[in-house]
């Protein structure tokens, strides 16, 4: 009965590790049922298309998926997600953009064709330009890498993965395409931040603008685009250029260690696509808070505004500090940030939206991307917000706008939902109750132990036996470890209690030098076993005496000094590098895969009671 027991728990406690570590933790749901990002409006034959980011990430994962989407509207106003989507989306094939194609740069060709650029982040964590073609917008073909910022930032001495580049905007024009960009790279001494500029003749040799890059340099001292710029779009006004930006300042909270982006869209004109000017008006948009509260009082003093808020306790409620972030940042006069204020401060914005509640919009407190388009006599706006703090929640909006400065959202819903979310498997959620299950028998496990030496070494008391002395040492060392840890093992006072200090001898300073004394010992029992291992019994023997010879005098000074004058890559210490990761890591690899196959048999003949000795 117990053998049966035995094995029909170790069968069902198994089948749920395997299943757990197959199957995936959320099945189903949508490419985009994370969030929404980086709109791209392009005009087709039948309307508009709207090219997107879909950011998929599963519950329990890391694995965060990255795939292009596509949604059609006829009157700019109804928008559906076309039939296939993603339209791209992760390649086995393509390593360069293995977390999946973002921020799309989609052009509409002369001949009615389609060419995208897009930003691929590979397993590296390097950020590069890449292309992708299309007749007919929809199904893509021929991705390959257009440029990246690896070189330049390696000839700078900078470290290659800070090489972001966050978004990407790209023009056709009639002698080939220029590509806008929001990055951070390394030139020279310099570190470029804001958005730059390269051209190309045929899409696909890029050449970077370095006499002019960043064409638009971040502003620290306006403020609300403090730390970076995430995302842009640029269009033809008629009189020029218009760039369309996403400004982000991260502020921390007094008390939390969780950042707060804000971010606000500026507006800057060009005449001849190098030379760039902000607008007087900026930030121009924002999400729904900001620009309520902007319309209640529109006052110069943003400085102040800001430090006030600062100055906040992180007790106040957290939509209630969200909001006044966003009143500091709009100019929000001084008496709305005063204390006497703040309780009624929240009722005030709710008289502003009679229809909905302010914070339940959908682009209530967070804003990323943007794609503006010319439409008619006016222009419209395709943007991503979100309810939360931390935009995890993105979703699409339209703003339209009749001089490109003024814009009015064109609804308080948004045009496109996120895709359904995933189904969950229940495995991995349950995954901390089954572990807590066995921390618990492991608990039992461990007093059951602990009972069986002190009856163990209870009798060897009682009976008298030689060497009870031992038996004695342990209820001693057990009875003084269990009265201080219990007693102040889990304290950290800022003044040591004698017991403390106690605790910290027993613990710190006899337990860890015992431990030092008993690695001594071992490292010269291992000393003496290499040494008769060494033994030139055959060529094997001293074949490995020669290697180990060589790795220990590429460790030490005096072997450097020794190979000094021969060539550098005939030196000990290269001779040792070589050894250690040519050699050396592929046969501990080898090794520890012999391991876990023969771990795993194991495993697998007990879980199926094929070795029920074990048992």
């Amino acid at each position: 009965m117990k053998r049966k027991l035995a094995i029909g728990i170790t069968f069902v406690v198994g089948l749920y590790y395997l299943l757990e570590f197959v199957l995936p933790a959320s099945v189903g749901g949508g490419f985009d049922c994370r969030r929404m990002g980086s709109p791209c409006l392009v005009e087709a034959d039948d309307g508009t298309r709207l090219y997107y980011t879909g950011v998929r990430a599963l519950e329990g994962s890391t694995d965060t998926r990255l795939a292009v989407g596509l949604a059609e509207s006829r009157d700019g106003a109804t928008w559906a997600k076309a039939g296939g989507n993603p339209m791209l989306g992760r390649s086995l094939f393509s390593s360069k953009d293995w977390r999946g194609p973002d921020s799309p740069a989609v052009v509409r060709e002369p001949d009615g064709s389609y060419t995208m650029f897009y930003v691929g982040h590979g397993p590296d964590d390097v950020d590069r330009v890449m292309r992708a073609t299309s007749g007919d917008g929809l199904r893509w073909r021929g991705r390959r890498v257009v440029f990246s910022l690896i070189k330049e930032t390696a000839e700078a001495g900078g470290e290659v993965k800070r090489a972001a580049i966050r978004a990407l905007a790209v023009r056709r024009t009639d002698t080939g395409y220029i590509a806008y960009f929001a990055s951070t790279y390394r030139r020279g001494e310099r570190t470029i931040e804001g958005v730059s500029r390269a051209t190309s003749p045929d899409g696909l040799a890029w050449t970077l603008d370095k006499a002019n890059n960043p064409v638009l340099a971040i502003e620290p001292e306006n403020g609300w685009e403090y730390s970076t710029i995430t995302d842009l779009s640029v269009i033809d006004n008629g009189d020029g250029l218009s760039l369309y930006y996403v400004g982000t300042r991260r502020l921390y909270m007094r008390g939390s260690d969780k950042p707060i982006d804000t971010s606000l869209v500026g507006l800057a004109t060009s005449s001849d696509g190098i030379t760039w000017h902000r607008n007087e008006s900026n930030p121009i948009f924002g999400p729904a808070i900001w620009r309520v509260l902007r319309s209640l009082h529109d006052d110069p003093g943003v400085r102040q505004a800001l430090e006030r808020f600062r100055a906040i306790d992180s007790s106040v409620a957290w939509p209630r500090r969200i909001g006044l972030a966003l009143a500091a940042w709009s100019g929000l006069s001084q008496e709305l940030l005063d204390g006497t204020a703040l309780e009624n401060a929240a009722s005030r914005l709710s008289d502003q939206e009679k229809s909905k509640p302010l914070l339940e919009r959908f682009d209530a407190l967070s804003l990323s991307g943007l794609s503006v388009q010319r439409a008619g006599d006016g222009s419209v706006m395709a943007y991503c917000g979100a309810t939360s703090a931390e935009g995890q929640d993105h979703r699409l909006g339209i703003a339209t706008s009749s001089d490109g400065v003024v814009w009015r959202t064109a609804s308080d819903t948004p045009a496109l939902e996120r895709g359904e979310e995933p189904q969950n498997t229940y495995l991995t959620s349950s995954l901390t109750t089954t572990m807590q299950v066995f921390l618990v028998v492991g608990a039992m496990a461990l007093g059951l132990g602990l009972f069986g030496l002190v009856r163990l070494h209870g009798s060897r008391i009682m009976k008298g036996e030689k060497d009870s002395v031992y038996s004695m040492a342990f209820f001693i060392a057990l009875l003084v470890t269990l009265v201080f840890a219990f007693g102040w093992g889990q304290r950290e006072p800022k003044v040591l209690e004698p017991g403390h200090k106690l605790y910290n001898i027993i613990f710190y300073g006899m337990m860890e030098s015992f431990g030092a004394s008993t690695m001594g010992l071992l490292t010269f029992y291992l000393a003496s076993a290499s040494y008769r291992s060494f033994k030139l019994k055959n060529a094997e023997a001293g074949l490995m005496m020669v290697a180990a010879i060589l790795v220990m005098l590429g460790q030490v000074p005096l072997g450097q000094l020794l190979t000094a004058w021969l060539p550098e890559q005939m030196q000990v210490q290269n001779v040792a590098l070589w050894i250690s990761y040519t050699i050396m890591v592929p046969t501990m690899r080898a090794i520890q895969i012999g391991a876990a196959v023969g771990g795993l048999v194991l495993a697998m003949r007990l879980w199926l009671s094929m070795d029920k000795r074990r048992l």
